[in-house]
């Protein structure tokens, strides 16, 4: 088995998603449908979605059909071990706490992850309207 590093660099923070029937106009107020609470941020994403991608099983499908019982042997006795280690920062607070513990806890290597003193972690308000998938994202 060949062990293989990647290493992605970005935000990481909390993500708030409030669902509604439609975005609002501007100035305007409507209620939620749900409100929900997740890791986020562009290198979050990118390492979940790299280890998730990495870490699944090859599905036999009509394409690989034509493969042999041998060939596919031979491929899983070739897989790869990947290790995703995420590079950035979050803040001495609540969410800098649990997100490289939620993080870890889903496969990723938050050893280089820097917890900063007097600073907060990076939260993201994320509007979705629920028949569209349309979204806003407000971060700070």
């Amino acid at each position: 088995m060949h062990q293989a590093l990647i290493a992605v660099l970005g935000g990481i923070n909390i993500d708030l998603l409030i669902q509604t029937e439609r975005i609002p106009a501007p100035g305007e107020s409507i209620s939620g449908t749900s409100l929900a609470k997740y890791p986020g941020g562009k290198g979050t994403n990118t390492a979940l979605a790299v280890y998730r991608a990495s870490h699944q099983k090859p599905k036999e499908s009509k394409n690989n059909a034509h493969q042999s019982e041998e060939g596919m042997k031979q491929f899983q006795d070739e897989s790869i071990n990947v290790c995703v280690c995420l590079n950035g920062a979050v803040g001495r607070d609540d969410s800098g706490t649990h997100l490289p513990r939620d993080l870890a806890m889903n496969g990723i290597n938050v050893s280089q992850v820097q917890i900063l003193d007097g600073e907060e972690s990076g939260t993201c308000i994320v509007i979705l309207e629920a028949d569209t998938g349309q979204n806003r994202c407000l971060a700070f």
